[in-house]
């Protein structure tokens, strides 16, 4: 089974948004529901901004391009990407979709892409996970997810064998896929359903996918990828994704944990920012 449509599938979100428990979930109910190795997701899904392709695709390595020219040959780098790539393939996405030009093509153009699947998270949870990641205060991690103009790698974030990521704001990063919805099949999913209650949101993910949806493979593939079992399996083997900053990438896993973190002018200060996706996301009144 596949995706009802050529071309390439999108596990797209913010940092921070669970994209790496979707990646897990999504590669067990691939396999029936088997437990699966989490050093494997980086080539099971990788991330699309991998430069690995980029060279034998293009017929020029990345690294004798600027930074410019690499994102204006990615549209056409994806579309190559989707023709190259046999049957069903799904990648990690953290770039905003935006146009690489003004007046240009979008970074992900609708001629490429079967479906995207986007999963957000309460921007103040958010917050809390992304100060671990980078190794910053949450104040920094507040500043950061405000920045219109952030681009990963392109500070000394990110490592060397990825394009830079433009990722915006939280907001524009959200809009930017929600927005989407207008020529792109596209899934949203929130991370608090996802905990809630994982055989719902994850079997809606699997019929939007065309993937296995029988009750038994969605249970087995929820099993296999609770947080218990990937932070288990972080501590006895290590995972590669982890940056040197964090002491465990599956840290907490829950829901709502910035109320024991965030001071309130902390809180107030995302809500202030963001209010108006939280809102059209539900995370406020």
């Amino acid at each position: 089974m596949g995706p009802p449509m050529s071309g390439l599938v999108l596990l797209a979100s913010y940092p921070k948004s669970g994209n790496t428990w979707m990646r897990a979930f999504v590669e067990s109910l691939r396999q029936g529901g088997q437990p699966i190795q989490i050093a494997t997701l980086r080539t099971g899904i990788p991330n699309i901004a991998w430069r690995g392709w980029f060279g034998e695709l293009m017929g020029v390595e990345a690294s004798d391009l600027e930074p410019g020219e690499i994102a204006r040959a990615r549209p056409d780098y994806h579309r190559r990407l989707c023709r190259f790539m046999p049957g069903w393939a799904a990648f990690k996405v953290h770039d905003c979709q935006h146009r690489v030009e003004p007046d240009g093509e979008w970074l992900f153009p609708a001629d490429s892409v079967a479906a995207v699947v986007y999963v957000v998270r309460d921007p103040r949870d958010v917050a809390v996970s992304l100060s671990h990641h980078i190794g910053r205060p949450i104040d920094e991690a507040i500043r950061r997810m405000a920045d219109h103009h952030w681009t990963a790698s392109l500070d000394g974030e990110g490592p060397a064998s990825q394009f830079p990521q433009f990722r915006s704001s939280w907001s524009g990063h959200v809009e930017s896929w929600l927005d989407a919805q207008r020529y792109l099949r596209l899934h949203l999913i929130r991370y608090e359903d996802m905990i809630a209650n994982p055989q719902a949101a994850f079997g809606a993910v699997a019929a939007f996918l065309g993937l296995d949806t029988s009750p038994a493979a969605v249970a087995a593939a929820v099993a296999a990828t609770t947080f218990d079992s990937l932070r288990a399996q972080e501590e006895a083997h290590g995972f590669c994704e982890r940056p040197s900053s964090m002491e465990f990438f599956f840290r907490s896993g829950k829901a709502g944990g910035w109320q024991d973190r965030l001071s309130p002018e902390q809180a107030e200060r995302i809500v202030t920012r963001h209010g108006a996706v939280m809102r059209r996301l539900g995370y406020l009144p």
